[in-house]
């Protein structure tokens, strides 16, 4: 699932491309979901930051460093995976997990695997 992305002090659209597995800047910038962000920077060495760009879904999986205030669930609703299980459960999280049984205690600087496909359907036990 796509979603927003802020461009930060330093950024290029090729930096970007790159850390969310975009085969290039090209393809970011041309991709339909940025027709708004293209026509209003038609130089695309032009970014400022507080622009926002759109990361379409990707297939090749990044880190996400938890920030102040982040939650499993944020970081979840905010990459377009179903739930904060889906994501802590993701097989390319079991060392996060392993580190960190309960999931409602992350820190800042925590790294979390973000997959570029769906996590698979996880069934959860109640007791």
């Amino acid at each position: 699932m796509a979603f927003n992305y802020t461009v930060r002090a330093g950024d290029t659209l090729a930096e970007i491309a790159n850390k969310f597995g975009m085969p290039s800047w090209q393809s970011l910038y041309n991709d339909p979901a940025n027709a708004a962000f293209k026509a209003q920077h038609p130089d695309p060495d032009l970014i400022e930051p507080g622009d926002v760009i759109v990361i379409p879904s990707s297939h090749r999986p990044f880190k996400y460093t938890v920030k102040p205030g982040d939650s499993l669930s944020s970081i979840a609703a905010k990459f377009g995976i179903s739930s904060w299980q889906a994501l802590y459960n993701d097989p390319l999280n079991a060392a996060f997990k392993a580190h960190h049984p309960n999931p409602d205690f992350i820190q800042p600087g925590d790294i979390l695997i973000i997959s570029g496909k769906p996590a698979p359907h996880i069934s959860l036990q109640t007791n």
